[in-house]
């Protein structure tokens, strides 16, 4: 006779508690809150918006909140490849609206032939903030030898842009209204996350946390562009 069944559901691997008992987030978004690769124990549980964090996030990012009820995608926008990115492999194309001007539809392979930082923010990210501006010096000083390019998670057009003009950013910048380019990516629970791919448009390293000083210019030569940092 075989064993009865547990009747519990297991553990999800790659879930985050939603808002309120009864609100439950769709498989998609669930796995925005994924955290592949985090080498932790399990699912940690990201504080609402303006509570406080009451332990260490790992890699110096900051825990992504609960964010309620499923936001409405832009139209035309999106993943656009279906392979995941991993080390080695080409970055996955997609398209999502400009911050500036949502009516722009940016992807990807726009900046096709260059080395791209492909970096995601948000503006109740501190670390986000901390390493924005230093990678605004990193293109002034660079120009079209890297091309930086934001990814939004789950913000408003006017907090997604506020913090880019409160920082004086003008690389580019999309939003990805419901998370399913970053779920795409895997980007997990934490921000900020780069992901590096060179001109040839290989993925040639993922940063979690905070690229700045040394780790800039090591991640930037992975990709083949020398940067001092002066």
């Amino acid at each position: 006779m075989s064993e009865p069944q547990d009747p519990r559901p297991p553990r999800p691997y790659l879930g985050i508690a939603a808002l309120g008992a009864a609100a439950v987030f769709t498989a998609a978004v669930i796995g925005v809150y994924a955290f592949a690769g985090d080498g932790g124990t399990g699912p940690a549980t990201a504080p609402a918006s303006g509570d406080a964090v009451e332990y260490e996030a790992p890699f110096g990012g900051t825990p992504i909140p609960d964010v309620e009820g499923m936001p409405t995608p832009l139209p035309d926008t999106g993943p656009l490849d279906p392979q995941r990115p991993d080390i080695g492999d080409p970055a996955p194309d997609f398209a999502l609206a400009d911050v500036r001007d949502p009516s722009t539809i940016r992807m990807l392979s726009d900046f096709a032939g260059t080395p791209i930082v492909l970096n995601w923010y948000a503006s109740w990210c501190g670390p986000c903030l901390e390493e924005l501006p230093e990678f605004q010096a990193a293109q002034d000083a660079l120009g079209d030898q890297v091309v930086f390019f934001a990814v939004n998670f789950i913000e408003s057009q006017s907090d997604a842009l506020g913090i880019l003009e409160d920082l004086g950013i003008t690389f580019p910048a999309v939003l990805d209204t419901n998370g399913a380019v970053t779920d795409h990516y895997r980007i997990g629970r934490y921000l900020p996350v780069s992901v590096l791919i060179d001109a040839d448009g290989i993925v040639r390293s993922i940063h979690r946390g905070p690229l700045m000083g040394d780790d800039l210019q090591e991640a930037l030569a992975r990709i083949g562009v020398d940067y001092d940092g002066s």
